[in-house]
């Protein structure tokens, strides 16, 4: 019991005097080099810290400078998560077409069957006809786990919103009868 009190006391401490900063440097840090499979678990480790005014503009002025594609997709996931402004969101969801890998498969370090980034998607793909539509378009490449998600993701959408839900899904591309089995094996 002491040894989990001691222990608390010294977390508390860590994170009272300043090294939480300390910590987003260090995880920024490897946002802007190493493996894409690097960067993108920092950016999602970014994206559930606490950060400052300070860090978020930091953060959106490197955005702006950035020119890997790849990179600034993940900076939209960063700063849509963190602020919730529309042009960082509408820049993720519309970006979220040309980065399918990144929303199919966990390419991170980052401990989640589901892509983190497939999930920020997905929170937006119930009330954003343009996230929904990427939805549909990731069945015709998914499978296993990630197949089974999309499912359930589109059945909670389909009782919210039928009418929207059928609109959208003809709207994809994606045939009919692969949406159908899909749902039927749900």
């Amino acid at each position: 019991m002491k040894l989990i009190i001691h222990s608390a006391l010294i977390l508390i401490l860590f994170f009272s005097t300043g090294c939480n900063n300390r910590l987003i440097d260090d995880v920024y840090r490897h946002t802007l080099k190493g493996s894409d499979e690097y960067a993108a678990t920092a950016f999602i480790a970014l994206s559930n810290l606490a950060l400052t005014q300070d860090d978020i503009k930091k953060l959106e002025h490197d955005y702006l400078n950035e020119d890997n594609l790849t990179r600034k997709y993940l900076y939209e996931y960063l700063l849509s998560k963190r602020t919730q402004e529309e042009k960082y969101t509408l820049a993720f969801i519309k970006n979220s077409r040309m980065n399918t890998p990144l929303l199919i498969k966990n390419h991170s370090q980052w401990i989640s069957i589901a892509s983190p980034f497939y999930k920020h998607l997905s929170y937006y793909s119930k009330t954003n006809d343009e996230a929904l539509e990427i939805i549909f378009s990731l069945i015709e490449d998914s499978d296993g786990a990630n197949l089974a998600i999309i499912s359930l993701n589109l059945n909670e959408i389909r009782k919210m919103d039928n009418a929207r839900f059928v609109r959208i899904a003809k709207n994809s591309g994606v045939p009919t009868s692969e949406i159908l089995m899909l749902l039927e094996n749900e």
